[in-house]
């Protein structure tokens, strides 16, 4: 058994169990006109009800992606997405990573380490909209057992 020290955690406390390794590459974000605004803003809903029924599946196993269902659900983060693509005339990878950026800014500046960590929590919804937009499913989670540490 190999011991690893966790940086941030979702709870407080100790813990054992079976490691699960998430590997996550870095993505290049698409700056690119938008020929149709509102296709855009199709686009950004869509991905939202894809990666909302993913995380409702993922939710059943563990409580962390029931807090990332609520993030991808929260009107604010759609409204705010959408209002970008239309003033900026960009596409909505463009403008959700603006907006992504804009809230995990907010909690990194917090004097809370929990509140912190939060901002990797927005930041891995951000990740899995713009996978989605890309009509690519993240897959990381796959193969996930119960009663692991992430």
């Amino acid at each position: 058994m190999r011991t690893m020290r966790a940086e941030s955690t979702f709870t407080k406390g100790v813990a054992m169990a079976r490691a699960f390794v998430v590997r996550s590459q870095a993505m290049k974000i698409p700056n690119r006109p938008a020929q149709d605004v509102e296709a855009e803003v199709a686009r950004l809903r869509e991905a939202v009800k894809t990666v909302s029924e993913e995380l409702a599946e993922l939710a059943q196993r563990d409580a962390v992606f029931a807090a990332h269902q609520e993030i991808v659900e929260d009107e604010a983060l759609m409204r705010e997405t959408a209002d970008i693509i239309r003033e900026t005339k960009r596409c909505a990878e463009f403008a959700l990573d603006k907006v992504i950026a804009s809230y995990a800014e907010i909690f990194d500046a917090m004097d809370d380490a929990y509140m912190q960590a939060r901002g990797a929590d927005i930041r891995d919804v951000g990740r899995r909209l713009q996978l989605a937009m890309q009509g690519v499913r993240d897959d990381r989670f796959e193969g996930m057992e119960d009663h692991v540490i992430v």
